[in-house]
């Protein structure tokens, strides 16, 4: 059972948080892919803005919240699987029928390469440690309890 609070979801075992929190984000990715798909895979629409528009919408979308949990090699596979997934079909995953795989693949990694050289998108693993590194500064120097207490005193001062 989960609990779905403040745009997350909580299962009742701790145990299996980070996997249930990881698929819930993967799903939200996915329905703002699918919400924007008319224009992400769009031929018409240069491929430059389509990868900007990924960016400003699915993969804050995906990364929302994951600084909290803790990471493993799963984790962040997942995370840049997901994200591969996507940026192909933006890119346009075509198989051509009695085609060697060994040339469809190097096409395909040759529209990667294009892409990333367009508009140059971080990893979302690499997104997941620099917001992960944000948080555990901002704990550091202790700028969440300042407010909190900032905040306490100025209601009962």
């Amino acid at each position: 059972m989960t609990h779905k609070y403040l745009g997350r979801k909580f299962p009742g075992d701790l145990n299996i948080r980070t996997e249930v929190e990881l698929m819930y984000r993967i799903q939200c990715a996915w329905g703002k892919f699918h919400q924007h798909k008319l224009i992400l895979l769009n031929k018409h629409v240069s491929l430059r803005l389509g990868l900007k528009l990924f960016h400003a919408t699915v993969s804050p979308t995906a990364m929302f919240g994951l600084a909290s949990l803790p990471h493993t090699q799963r984790f962040l596979h997942k995370l840049d699987v997901v994200q591969g997934r996507m940026l192909r079909s933006i890119v346009g995953w075509v198989r051509i029928p009695d085609e060697p795989s060994e040339h469809t693949m190097r096409t395909m990694n040759q529209r990667m390469e294009h892409a990333a050289c367009l508009h140059p998108l971080p990893s979302w693993s690499n997104q997941y440690f620099k917001n992960q590194y944000r948080l555990a500064t901002k704990v550091a120097s202790n700028q969440f309890l300042g407010c909190y207490y900032s905040r306490c005193l100025d209601a009962f001062g």
